[in-house]
Parts: C-alpha cells; sequence; structure tokens
C-alpha cells in the first residue's frame, strides 16, 4: 500500500505549466520506490522470465539525452514521406520543417492545451501497480511532440526513425501526436537497433486524436536480437474521430506491450492491428479497448507468425463503460506456427456495464496447411516462395490502410523473415 506519497493532481510537482517530462522523474522515483517489480502473472508479462530483464543494470545506465541527430541530413523528403532520424546527440527544440505541422520537443512547449496530456501521465503514474509502469517516467528527460492544427491534413507521412546503438544503455523514446479537430495525418515510429547491441528500450506512444480528426500511427519494433524492451501506448479518440493503430513487431529477444485505446467521445472508432513475426524471441501484448462514449466502434485483428521455439502472448480487452451504449466491438486473434516447439497464446475478454452493445471476439492457432503448399509447389513454385505467398496472404488484410512508407518497409521486414525460415514442420517439402 501507498501512504506517504502526495498523488493529488494540484500538487505543485504535477503543475503542467511549471514542469516538463524530465519533472516528473523525482516524482515517479519516490513512487517507485514503493513498488515491485512485476510479476510473470500480469497479462503484459504472461509467461516471461522477468528476471532476463536487468532492470537495475539499465536503471543505472539510462540515455540522458533526446535521442535527435538535427543536422542538415536528418529530415529527408520523398515521395510523399517525411523522414526523420533520431540517433544520439542534442536536444532540438524546434524542427525546420516548412510545412502546415509542427515538430518540436515538449520541454519547448508551454502550450496550456497539453493539460489533457499531462492529466493522462499524471493518472498513469499515481495508479501504477507495479515499478515497471513507472519505469520510463524515472529516466526520461523529453519527447518529440508532433502537432497537427485543426482543419489540416497532411499529405505527407511522417516518419520518426529512432536508432539505437550503445550495449548496456537504456533509451526512453517519446513521442505525443496531435491532432486538431478535423485533421488529417499518417505517423510511423521505428523502434531499431544497430548490429546486435544488447540494450533495453522503454518507449511511450501517446496519440491525441480531435473531434472529427482521422489518424493512423504505425508502430514498428525491430530491435536486434539481443536487445529487450517495452512499450507503452495511449490513444484517446474523441467525438467522431477515427484512429487507427499497428503494432508490429519482428525484433528483440523479450518484448512486452501495453496499449491502452479509449473511444471516449460519442461515434469515434478505434481499429487496431497486430502484426508479429517471431522466431525464438517472446513478445507479450496487452490491449485494452475502452468504451466511453456511445455509439462508438472498435475492430482488433492481431496476426502472428511463430517459428522456432518462439512464443506470442496476446491479452486483449473490451471494455464497455455504462454509458457506452450502440458499442460495436469486435476482437480477434489469428496465428500461424512454423515449427513444434513455436507457442502462440490468445486470452480475448469483454468486461461489458451496458446491455444495449454488440461485442465479438474470438482467436485460432494453427499450421500451415500442407494442401496450400502442395497446390503452389506443384505450379511449379519453390519452397520459398510458396511459403512467402502464404505468409503474404495471411497478413494482407492487417496490412490495409497503411501509408505508403510504413506498407514498404513492413512488407520487406516480413519477406526478411520469411527468407529465414529454413522448413516448417507442417507439412512436407514436396518434389516435383
Amino acid at each position: 500500500m501507498i501512504s506517504n506519497i502526495d498523488k493529488s493532481t494540484d500538487s505543485a510537482v504535477c503543475n503542467p505549466h511549471i514542469f516538463s517530462l524530465g519533472s516528473l522523474n523525482a516524482y515517479a522515483h519516490e513512487l517507485a520506490s514503493t513498488l515491485s517489480w512485476p510479476l510473470s502473472t500480469l497479462p503484459a508479462f504472461r509467461k516471461m522470465d522477468i528476471s532476463l530483464f536487468p532492470f537495475e543494470k539499465y536503471s543505472s545506465n539510462p540515455s540522458n539525452s533526446l535521442l535527435v541527430n538535427a543536422g542538415a541530413d536528418a529530415i529527408k523528403y520523398s515521395d510523399g514521406v517525411v523522414q526523420i532520424a533520431f540517433e544520439e546527440g542534442v536536444v532540438e527544440h524546434h524542427y525546420n520543417i516548412p510545412r502546415k505541422y509542427t515538430i518540436q520537443s515538449l520541454s519547448s512547449s508551454a502550450d496550456a492545451s497539453l493539460d489533457k496530456l499531462y492529466s493522462i501521465y499524471r493518472e498513469r503514474i499515481a495508479g501504477a501497480t507495479h515499478r515497471q509502469e513507472v519505469w520510463h517516467f524515472e529516466h526520461v528527460s523529453d519527447g518529440i511532440l508532433l502537432d497537427v492544427p485543426d482543419n489540416t491534413a497532411l499529405s505527407e507521412e511522417i516518419v520518426f526513425d529512432f536508432t539505437f546503438s550503445d550495449s548496456g544503455r537504456l533509451y526512453t523514446p517519446h513521442v505525443v501526436i496531435r491532432a486538431g479537430s478535423n485533421s488529417n495525418l499518417k505517423c510511423t515510429v521505428l523502434l531499431r537497433g544497430k548490429d546486435d547491441a544488447t540494450l533495453c528500450v522503454d518507449a511511450m506512444i501517446t496519440v491525441l486524436a480531435g473531434e472529427k480528426s482521422c489518424v493512423a500511427v504505425a508502430l514498428v519494433q525491430q530491435l536486434p536480437q539481443g536487445a529487450s524492451g517495452f512499450l507503452h501506448t495511449t490513444v484517446s479518440a474523441e467525438k467522431d474521430s477515427s484512429v487507427r493503430l499497428w503494432e508490429v513487431h519482428t525484433g528483440s529477444k523479450l518484448f512486452s506491450t501495453t496499449t491502452k485505446a479509449s473511444a471516449k467521445g460519442e461515434g469515434s472508432t478505434i481499429d487496431s492491428k497486430g502484426i508479429y513475426a517471431l522466431k525464438n524471441q517472446q513478445v507479450n501484448m496487452a490491449l485494452e479497448i475502452l468504451h466511453e462514449g456511445a455509439a462508438t466502434t472498435s475492430t482488433t485483428l492481431y496476426k502472428g507468425i511463430v517459428d522456432g521455439s518462439g512464443q506470442s502472448v496476446f491479452a486483449g480487452l473490451i471494455n464497455v463503460a455504462p454509458d457506452a451504449k450502440k458499442t460495436n466491438a469486435y476482437l480477434s486473434n489469428k496465428n500461424l506456427l512454423l515449427s513444434e516447439s513455436a507457442r502462440a497464446d490468445s486470452i480475448p475478454s469483454l468486461h461489458i456495464a451496458n446491455n444495449d452493445v454488440r461485442c465479438t471476439h474470438g482467436s485460432t492457432s494453427g499450421k500451415v496447411n500442407p494442401e496450400q503448399l502442395y497446390y503452389l509447389q506443384s505450379r511449379g513454385i519453390d519452397y520459398r516462395g510458396a511459403l512467402a505467398l502464404i505468409v503474404t496472404g495471411f497478413f494482407a488484410e492487417v496490412l490495409e490502410g497503411l501509408g505508403p512508407y510504413s506498407t514498404s518497409h513492413i512488407s520487406n521486414l516480413l519477406a526478411t523473415y520469411t527468407g529465414d525460415v529454413k522448413h516448417i514442420e507442417s507439412g512436407d517439402e514436396y518434389e516435383f
């Protein structure tokens, strides 16, 4: 029990107009001292060996700067894409991008309208049940804010490309995407590393979608195989807004994600998709879609392929509040297992507090159909080509709606993964 820490939102330490993200460090650290590290019984850590996360080692060696390469070559424009490369360097307060939107560090923004953002963070810290939930705030010093004004439609896809390099370091990338009323945007966040660095990433992404906005965000985790990490995603969708969210995992030996998406406003829509391709890795994904407003809609579809001794855990919850009448929600998880030792755990669930709703959920896991492989190989397609076609077809529906850069990038990641598969144990490799 926590009794000696002031969690009130009107405490000076939590005044949104006088503190930056870095100012939360002391508050989070004080709270963290009363909490234990998470247990493997929690959905985000189910069947995970928590001892494999060397929390104390990384806590003593955090990266103290925002990962920013602010040089002229850090910003690239090509074919409807604006790509910004972030590497270890200097905190830049404003990025010289001649567009209708702004990209700046959170510490340089004194915008009082960010009250909502800081309120979310205060509630997150105060409501923590284990130390990992506040670990990010113990060490983060700053973040990036993508701010799209009201009535603005972006013609280009924004790509934030984070590259981490130093072994033994803790990195805390922090991105806030704020879409004004009646705005439209597509954004991709890449988390990747150099070589086989044994580092840890604790990333946080926050999406604030204004009324009648249309937001598409892809989060792509392709860290080195020696890395481990966490991803915390928060989505708030206002009246009649539409948010499409993808999380993609092909890297890291051990990774845990927590997504909390709230359809707050009447008529808002949240479309959440997951893509994961694992081999001798474990990724746990805990997702909650909270329906707060009336006549809200959510569609959740997570698809993955698991090979070797890999393991995926998906825990999805549809949570319908008492006032969320006319909710329409769907949740599904589908997996392809490419080896006898591969495992995919799926835990879909519903919590409904209103009778006037339509909510469904389900999950499937299975092996590649050997008849499909046989058919494709009988048409002259070699084994790898046949497997690639099956995987491409399996993921096709979750790739729909992505921006041009993210579509190409994720497709290439999946093609690389398929090329590394030596042989699947679900059927024979037929000779003709």
